[in-house]
């Protein structure tokens, strides 16, 4: 092994015109289970650009195993749900829910922006009117931003 300098048997692993035992070629070109953090060294299962073992492509709330071809979603890029629980995630919630998610959405508030002082022909510019809306849209508390 060129890791370890073990005699290799029959059984050996090449990268490089390298030689590698089976430990040290996973130690060192394998990649990491998402879900438990240990090589993955058999078949993958894929979400997003996250791998995991078959047995680790659980949701995160329930503990429900995925399997090949159910729904399920990937949150904030690590967060992996069965395609029940997201749903319900994504159902707006009463005061009364004891559900666990609490629906944020995403915003985003512009100020202003910078007029270009650089530019030498004011004539082609291009002008962006934007218009806020304060008054939050029903059952998502976002407000509505156009631009213009």
């Amino acid at each position: 092994c060129s890791a370890c300098d073990a005699a290799l048997s029959s059984w050996y692993f090449e990268k490089d015109g390298l030689l590698f035992c089976k430990d040290d070629y996973w130690t060192k070109y394998g990649e990491a289970c998402q879900g438990c953090g240990q090589v993955i060294t058999g078949p993958v299962m894929l979400a997003g650009d996250h791998k995991f073992h078959p047995e680790c492509f659980a949701c995160n709330l329930c503990g429900t195993f995925i399997g090949d071809g159910e729904s399920y979603a990937l949150v904030e890029r690590s967060k992996l749900y069965c395609g029940g629980c997201y749903k319900r995630q994504m159902q707006p919630l009463n005061k009364t829910s004891n559900y666990p998610f609490v629906r944020k959405p995403h915003s985003i508030r512009l100020v202003e922006i910078p007029p270009n002082n650089n530019a030498k022909n004011f004539e082609n510019q291009r002008v962006i009117k934007l218009t806020l809306d304060d008054t939050p849209s029903p059952g998502y508390g976002c407000s509505l931003l156009r631009i213009s």
